[in-house]
């Protein structure tokens, strides 16, 4: 029996929002698109290392900003209501986070994927942001 009290509900954010601020060195949001590029198995679930960065060739969109796997498999990408404030975050640089997907049933009662991504932004690389924090 698991005695682990976790509610998914806490951690997991609706479409469209986001949580963290530009201001800060963490931004969580979803991650679209994640069912059409892995499968709805046991295999895809869990939490992952990756990374975000701009898709500008991307074919459908030159905003594009992409999640990947370290392994280098595409997950998903940032909605287009969110790309601006998270080109913002990201300054057009490729940044790590840590993804998690996990599966829910559908309206259809069909196995789908889901996810998030938390988005990190460290000091070290980037000698304007840490001033900007420090002060």
């Amino acid at each position: 029996m698991n005695d682990i009290n976790f509610d998914i509900a806490k951690h997991w954010l609706p479409i469209n929002e986001k949580q963290g601020t530009i201001d800060k060195d963490t931004l969580r949001i979803k991650v679209s698109g994640v069912n059409f590029h892995t499968k709805p198995e046991v295999s895809a679930w869990g939490i992952c290392a990756g990374c975000i960065r701009a898709e500008p060739n991307n074919p459908y969109d030159t905003n594009a900003i992409a999640f990947y796997k370290s392994d280098g498999q595409l997950l998903g990408y940032v909605q287009k209501e969110l790309q601006d404030y998270v080109n913002q975050f990201t300054k057009g640089k490729e940044l790590d986070c840590v993804i998690a997907i996990t599966p829910f049933i559908s309206k259809e009662e069909k196995i789908c994927n889901q996810a998030y991504a938390t988005i990190l932004k460290f000091f070290e690389n980037d000698i304007e942001y840490a001033t900007e924090m420090i002060n």
